[in-house]
């Protein structure tokens, strides 16, 4: 929806994001121009693509995408890296499919993955999640890219209760995320380029 551009643009911080457009047709037009007057720079691409865009930033993020990827994430994270500048950041999200809840309900026999009814019922190509990840994976894929890990992240955002009543309502599903963070919802990584080497594509 662009919020978090909008929010870095009013804050003064230069800003552009990536869509490829041609997935949605006239549907979002209407959004698209809003965050434009806003003065973010919606760019026309698709990194998942071969050619990388060209472009440099100080600071990268890619929040809730790899998950919904099925193929290889070789040319994505090729092409994410060309656009970091040499002391560049970048931010990786992805939700945790070590999640607590879903870890309980594997025990139950529920799968942690999309329901077979959604994966269905939607048309092709399905854009749902495809892959999750759990932090091991996400440090293998920084380690495969040639990117140094700065600092993990572990959370989780769903509940719409408060921390009190999650504490009362459920008091080991919030004690484990609290001793285990490696069992909250979404994980994250904050890397930088491996000074001196260029990304490994194979």
């Amino acid at each position: 929806m662009g919020v978090f551009a909008i929010t870095l643009k009013a804050l003064g911080i230069e800003v552009a994001m990536t869509e490829s457009l041609k997935y949605y047709g006239a549907a979002f037009t209407a959004l698209f121009n809003y965050i434009s007057k806003q003065g973010v720079n919606i760019i026309n691409y698709d990194p998942f693509e071969a050619e990388p865009l060209g472009a440099k930033y100080d600071f990268v993020t890619v929040m809730a995408v790899l998950e919904h990827y099925p193929h290889s994430l070789r040319v994505l994270m090729r092409n994410l890296i060309s656009l970091m500048k040499a002391e560049g950041s970048i931010y990786l999200e992805v939700p945790n499919i070590a999640y607590w809840p879903k870890r309980w309900n594997l025990l139950h026999g529920h799968s942690p993955l999309t329901p077979i009814r959604d994966v269905y019922q939607s048309e092709i190509p399905f854009i749902g999640h495809h892959h999750e990840f759990t932090i091991s994976e996400l440090r293998s894929l920084a380690g495969l890219v040639d990117l140094t890990i700065e600092r993990e992240f572990f959370y989780t955002y769903s509940p719409r209760d408060t921390v009190l009543k999650r504490i009362v309502n459920r008091p080991m599903a919030a004690m484990i995320q609290w001793m285990a963070p490696k069992t909250r919802e979404c994980v994250a990584i904050l890397c930088h380029k491996r000074q001196n080497r260029e990304p490994n594509d194979g």
